[in-house]
């Protein structure tokens, strides 16, 4: 089947030096992209779960204060 999509100049681009870095044609490439799209499991793009917390409307409470949270967020950081 042949079908016209449009796609923004810059990704054209990309994909156009994507095929040519691999020999392969540009119609490959849209193929293996949508075969890969389709078939990836469902919900697992990222693998990333946000953790709930609630803080009964009290915010976070930290002894130290500010300075202790930041030091939990950037633990690599001196400050």
């Amino acid at each position: 089947m042949k079908t016209t999509i449009e796609l923004p100049d810059q990704l054209a681009k990309q994909i156009k030096a994507y095929a040519a870095e691999r020999g392969l044609s540009m119609r490959e490439v849209h193929e293996r992209a949508l075969r890969s799209l389709l078939t990836a499991p469902q919900g697992s793009s990222s693998g990333f779960r946000l953790k709930t917390i609630t803080t009964d409307g009290k915010g976070i409470q930290v002894a130290d204060g500010w300075p202790s949270i930041r030091s939990m967020i950037y633990p690599d950081t001196a400050e």
